[in-house]
C-alpha cells in the first residue's frame, strides 16, 4: 500500500510540473533570456508584456499563441499606405499554409516577423514569415521602411521590401534629391586598442558590430583623434596619439567616406603625422576634413554637400603652415569660409571640436560659435572633443534659417575609465532636396557603448546591446544603466523636423 501510494503521489507531482511546464511553455517564459518584450505605447498602438492593442481595434489579436516582441508602423512596401509590422513569436514554425512538403506543424516557439495592410475594419495579413532560421534581438527603422536588424550578439543586417516581401540588402538603394549621413565620435586609440590591433592584424574589430549602419548611410563620417603614421616606430598611444596605418584601412573598410582631422591631437606626430594620415586616406578614398584650408563638396544622389571642420585648437602644438588645421579663432575669416561654402552647395555641415570635456551641457563657447554657425545658414553643426554625450538643440539664424545642432557626440571609441565616457551617439541625418531647396527632414541620436573586457574593446549600438554583454563588461556597466544615462544626457532632444 506504501508503495502504491507512493507511486501515485510521485504521478502526481510530475503531472503537475507537466502541467506548469506546459503554462510557462504556452505564454512564453521559455522563451529565450534575450527576448526582450518591449513596453511602449504610441498613437497607434499599446504594447505591453507581449500582448498587442490597437487604438481603435481592442478587439484585433495577431493570434493567441502569438507574443508580440516590438512593433513598427510603417510603409515597409513603398505603396503609399503604412503598414503594420510586427517582431513577434509564435508557436509553430507555420501558420495555416505550411508548405506541402511538411505533414504538420512543430510545437516550438519560433521567431516571426509578421505583416498587415492597414485597412478600415482592421489589420488584413500581407506578408508573414515562417520561423526565422536567425535570432532578433532587436530592430531599427531606416529611412522610414528599411530593417536593421540585431542578433543578441550585436551582428546586424539590412532587410527590405524590393519585390513581393522582406530580402536582404547588402546596402540600401540610393534615392535621388535625398541623403542620409551618418556621423560618430572620437576615435581614441589608446594602448588596449593597439594591442588588439597587434594580436588581430586589422582593427576591423571597432566596426564589426555597425556594419549595417554604415553601409546604409550615404556618406559615414568619423572624428580621427588618434593620427595615423607610417613608421611602426612611431606608433603609440596617449600621449601623444599615432596609430598605424591599419587602423585607417579599417576605418576606409567599415566604411567611412570621410574623417575629421581638426581636433586637439592633429599634431600629436608634428606635420609627418599629419601628412601621413592625409596621405593614406587620399589612397583609399576617403575625403579628409579640417585641413588644407578649403571646404570639402561630396555629391551623393545629386545632392552637393559642404563640410568644413574646425578645432579649437592644438594642444599648445604650433601650426608647420597656416592652413595646416583649421582653428576656431578668427571669426571674420569663418563667416567668409561658411558663406562660400554655402555659395557652392544645396547643404552644409560643419563639425567642429570644441566645448569642455566631461561637461554633460555645451558651454558658452560651443552657444557662442553654434548661433554663428546658424546665422550663417549651416544646416547641420555635429560636435566633438567632450568624450561624453551632450544632447542635441535646434537653433534658428538671423534669417529664420534652421540649424540641428549635435552639441558632443561623445567617444567612438577608446578605454576611458567611467560609464559617460563609454556612451556614445552616432548622428543620423537625412537631407532632402527639391524645387524648393534643400533642408533636413529628420534626424536622430542612437546610442553606441564601448564594450571593454579583457583582452576586448569593441563597438556595440546600445539598442543591440544585451544583459549577457554588459555582465561582461569590465567596468561593471549594466545595459538598463546605459539606457538611463543616455536617456538623461538626450533629454533636451526636441522632437524632430518634418518640413
Amino acid at each position: 500500500m506504501r508503495k502504491r501510494n507512493l507511486l501515485i503521489g510521485t504521478a502526481a507531482v510530475l503531472a503537475a510540473v507537466a502541467v506548469c511546464l506546459l503554462l510557462l511553455w504556452r505564454g512564453g517564459v521559455l522563451l529565450p533570456r534575450w527576448a526582450d518584450f518591449r513596453e511602449r505605447e504610441t498613437a497607434f498602438f499599446r504594447l505591453s508584456r507581449g500582448q498587442l492593442t490597437l487604438n481603435g481595434f481592442e478587439n484585433w489579436s495577431p493570434g493567441e499563441t502569438v507574443r508580440v516582441q516590438d512593433a513598427l508602423i510603417c510603409d515597409i512596401d513603398a505603396d503609399g499606405a503604412d503598414e503594420l509590422v510586427l517582431l513577434c513569436w509564435r508557436i509553430g514554425s507555420y501558420g495555416a499554409h505550411r508548405p506541402f512538403w511538411v505533414r504538420a506543424n512543430d510545437r516550438a516557439w519560433g521567431q516571426h516577423i509578421f505583416i498587415y495592410e492597414l485597412e478600415r475594419d482592421g489589420p488584413r495579413p500581407s506578408w508573414m514569415s515562417s520561423a526565422l532560421s536567425f535570432e532578433i534581438a532587436s530592430w531599427t527603422l531606416l529611412r522610414g521602411r528599411w530593417l536593421c536588424l540585431s542578433s543578441p550578439d550585436g551582428e546586424e543586417s539590412l532587410w527590405g521590401w524590393l519585390r513581393w516581401g522582406l530580402e536582404r540588402l547588402e546596402r540600401l538603394p540610393g534615392e535621388d534629391g535625398a541623403v542620409e549621413l551618418v556621423a560618430v565620435g572620437d576615435l581614441l586609440c589608446h594602448n588596449a586598442i593597439l594591442d588588439q590591433g597587434r594580436r588581430e592584424g586589422s582593427f576591423d574589430f571597432l566596426f564589426a558590430h555597425l556594419s549595417a549602419r554604415l553601409t546604409s548611410a550615404d556618406l559615414a563620417v568619423l572624428n580621427q583623434e588618434s593620427v595615423l603614421v607610417s613608421e611602426p616606430g612611431r606608433v603609440s598611444a596617449f600621449p601623444p596619439f599615432g596609430a598605424p596605418l591599419a587602423l585607417g584601412q579599417a576605418v576606409a573598410d567599415a566604411p567611412f567616406g570621410a574623417v575629421t582631422l581638426a581636433n586637439n591631437h592633429a599634431l600629436d606626430q608634428g606635420a609627418a603625422g599629419l601628412q601621413d594620415t592625409k596621405t593614406f586616406y587620399a589612397r583609399t578614398g576617403v575625403a579628409v576634413l579640417g585641413s588644407g584650408g578649403a571646404c570639402t563638396i561630396i555629391e551623393k544622389n545629386s545632392v552637393h554637400l559642404a563640410l568644413l571642420n574646425y578645432t579649437y585648437g592644438t594642444d599648445g602644438h604650433p601650426l608647420p603652415e597656416r592652413d595646416a588645421v583649421s582653428l576656431l579663432d578668427d571669426e571674420a575669416r569663418i563667416r567668409r569660409e561658411l558663406r562660400a561654402a554655402r555659395s557652392e552647395a544645396d547643404a552644409l555641415a560643419v563639425f567642429v571640436h570644441w566645448g569642455t570635456e566631461y561637461a554633460a551641457a555645451p558651454d558658452g563657447e560651443q552657444r557662442r560659435w553654434a548661433q554663428l554657425f546658424a546665422d550663417e545658414g549651416a544646416d547641420l553643426v555635429i560636435g566633438t572633443h567632450p568624450h561624453v554625450l551632450q544632447g542635441v538643440e535646434k537653433l534658428s539664424g538671423d534669417s529664420g534659417h534652421e540649424t540641428v545642432v549635435f552639441w558632443s557626440l561623445g567617444n567612438f571609441v577608446s578605454n576611458q575609465q567611467s560609464a559617460e565616457t563609454n556612451l556614445g551617439g552616432l548622428a543620423r541625418v537625412r537631407i532632402e532636396k527639391d524645387a524648393s531647396g534643400c533642408r533636413i527632414t529628420d534626424w536622430a541620436l542612437e546610442g553606441l557603448v564601448t564594450h571593454q573586457e579583457p583582452g576586448l574593446t569593441t563597438v556595440y549600438p546600445l539598442a543591440a546591446y544585451s544583459d549577457t554583454l554588459a555582465a561582461k563588461h569590465s567596468l561593471g556597466l549594466t545595459k538598463a544603466a546605459l539606457e538611463t544615462l543616455f536617456e538623461t544626457r538626450t533629454q533636451r532632444e526636441p522632437p524632430r523636423l518634418t518640413s
